[in-house]
């Protein structure tokens, strides 16, 4: 108890020095309501190294049963051998707030590809990961990202607050409490881009890629009668791909009709 107290007084002068924000931020971007399924790509540029740039977002409500909300960031994905560009953030950090100025939670750098920045919430089915080719003269190899299946929680869907800035943005518990412990000048990378993937509940959605190898084909078939007959799931996607509770050729009749063009169930 001593070590937490003496920590959030340390804290707290760290933040009085750097101007923490105890009110609503009054300089940010809006980006407006995004309850239906889209993509949505949001550069992010700081003006130093300790910058930390809000966004305001309105998302729809997601849970474990139904609807998802992803967010990674981007990195210029150079062959290992050329050195990427300096300006582009190699450890991006992202707070979460309610509209209140409630902490909500934060991402984890040390998951992402390259530790970028990586948020799930809502449905825990896993999504395809992220993965980049490298074309190192040494090494060349794939690289993926962090599987996307809900692990950040649920959301209840509303007005939500972003701060994003480089590694590692602190929040001391306070209402809109985000501030960066960098120098000023202290590290040139200042770009990164935030994607947003989102999918409500109620809207049909479904992957017939079941193998992840890239392709909707008769591949994505087989795997799935293999994981109803007991075999393994190196996926770990749910096999019950129409979602009426039961894993059986249901959910390969369904699976055929998805893959040969027809609506997810």
């Amino acid at each position: 108890m001593i070590k937490i107290a003496t920590l959030s007084m340390i804290v707290g002068v760290i933040c009085a020095e750097c101007g923490l924000a105890i009110a609503q931020p009054s300089d940010f971007t809006d980006l407006g309501e995004h309850l239906g399924p889209e993509v949505v790509t949001v550069p992010v540029q700081l003006r130093a190294a300790n910058d930390v740039q809000w966004f305001r977002i309105v998302l729809p409500a997601v849970s474990a049963d139904g609807g998802y909300v992803d967010i990674r960031s981007e990195y210029p994905h150079a062959p290992l051998r050329y050195a990427p560009e300096r300006e582009w953030m190699g450890r991006p950090d992202l707070v979460v707030f309610s509209d209140e100025g409630t902490y909500l939670g934060r991402s984890d750098p040390g998951v992402g590809l390259l530790n970028q920045i990586v948020v799930s919430w809502g449905d825990t089915d896993p999504r395809t990961p992220l993965c980049v080719y490298y074309d190192d003269e040494f090494d060349p190899h794939y690289e993926c990202g962090h599987v996307f299946d809900g692990f950040t929680g649920e959301l209840n869907g509303w007005e939500y607050w972003l701060a994003v800035g480089q590694f590692p943005v602190l929040d001391t518990g306070a209402p809109w409490s985000a501030f960066s412990t960098l120098q000023p000048d202290s590290n040139p990378a200042r770009l990164t881009t935030l994607i947003f993937t989102i999918q409500p509940a109620g809207v049909p959605y479904c992957d017939p890629d079941m193998n992840w190898d890239g392709n909707a084909d008769a591949s994505d078939l087989d795997y799935l009668i293999n994981v109803i007959a007991g075999g393994e799931n190196p996926t770990g996607r749910n096999p019950d791909f129409n979602r009426d509770g039961n894993v059986d050729m249901g959910d390969v009749d369904a699976l055929i009709n998805v893959i040969a063009g027809g609506t997810c169930p």
